[in-house]
């Protein structure tokens, strides 16, 4: 195997235990000598390591003793990364097509990191690629549109975590999977980290990976979601972003309150808010550490925000005209703003 595409695979676990043989097996069958598979269970009952502790495809096996989310994903790469070039981060209950894991071993030579096609069962998009939105929102970029049209590689702003593939080289000098997210949000801090660092990260579509995926928002999705978007965006964003921007964060915040009371949320955006807060001085403290890595100017920085509403995910009225020609006339005169004071 060449010293330049060893591969380590990196599955985190939640009760799985009926999905995993299924996905190590694909995992098998495209396995090559120096590749290494990591896996980490944070179910109690350890259903998923009892089954990957006997697995062939399975190399390292972590049984944690609490549930470390997500963020899983940092202990288990640290068990084979020395010992590998590129890091897979896969999701178990994803359902790589055959070939797939073999050609994301191919990156482009200047790209730092990059992701598969993520393909719905009925054959449209999940994601070819994800959008940071000028309100700090992120969403699945393409998605349900013609898979088939898709065929050439091309850069993005944010991987998916579903399926992302890292060189090892390029993840040591980051942070990893930010430890305060637990889950969501974590890839989209690594993929704008790589950008600011002055990388290139993308997609290769000839790479699918069937994905089962989900809007569905469940009071403990939109939980995390609420109150990982402001770590985000303090954490990440250069300090010139978030204040030519605060006025419409401001803006955007008063209309979550009035969803999460027409929806029936009030109380979970109030426990959402009282994390945040019980995080806040640990978001600050390591901000510092994050904006170290950063390369380009604030202006640059800015460039990798979307200010249209344009996925069908979305309520329809969000999407609208009027919504579409605030945020686009917000992002213009930011942009001017910065353009002026950037450093």
């Amino acid at each position: 195997m060449s010293k330049k595409n060893r591969l380590g695979i990196v599955l985190v676990t939640y009760g799985e235990g009926k999905e995993i043989k299924r996905i190590l097996d694909i995992i098998q069958k495209e396995k090559k000598p120096g590749d290494k598979v990591s896996l980490i269970d944070n179910h109690p009952d350890y259903k998923t390591a009892k089954v990957a502790e006997k697995h062939p495809a399975a190399d390292v096996v972590i049984r944690s003793p609490e549930n470390s989310g997500y963020v899983g994903n940092n202990i288990a790469a640290k068990k084979i990364q020395d010992e590998v070039d590129l890091l897979l981060f896969l999701n178990p209950d994803s359902m790589p097509e055959p070939g797939a894991i073999s050609k994301l071993r191919e990156g482009p030579d200047d790209w730092a990191g990059w992701m598969g096609l993520l393909v719905l069962p009925d054959g449209k998009i999940n994601s070819a690629g994800n959008v940071i939105h000028i309100s700090g929102l992120s969403w699945v970029s393409a998605f349900g549109q013609d898979a088939a049209k898709c065929k050439e590689p091309q850069e993005v702003t944010i991987m998916s975590g579903a399926d992302l593939v890292i060189r090892v080289s390029e993840w040591l000098k980051t942070e990893g999977f930010g430890h305060l997210y637990f889950i969501y949000y974590e890839d989209t801090e690594l993929s704008t980290t790589m950008i600011a660092m002055g990388k290139k990260i993308g997609l290769l579509p000839q790479a699918r990976i069937g994905h089962n995926y989900s809007f569905y928002n469940s009071p403990r999705k939109w939980f995390l979601l609420e109150r990982n978007r402001y770590i985000y965006i303090i954490r990440n964003w250069p300090l010139g972003v978030i204040v030519v921007l605060l006025p419409l964060l401001f803006i955007v915040e008063i209309g979550l309150w009035v969803v999460a009371i027409l929806q029936r949320r009030f109380i979970l955006k109030m426990k959402s808010t009282f994390s945040f807060f019980r995080l806040f001085p640990a978001t600050i403290k390591s901000r510092k550490n994050l904006q170290k890595l950063r390369k380009i100017s604030a202006l640059e920085y800015f460039g990798m925000l979307e200010p249209r509403i344009d996925t069908p995910l979305l309520p329809g009225i969000l999407r609208s005209a009027p919504v579409n020609w605030f945020f686009k006339g917000y992002y213009s005169l930011a942009k001017l703003v910065l353009s002026i004071f950037s450093v």
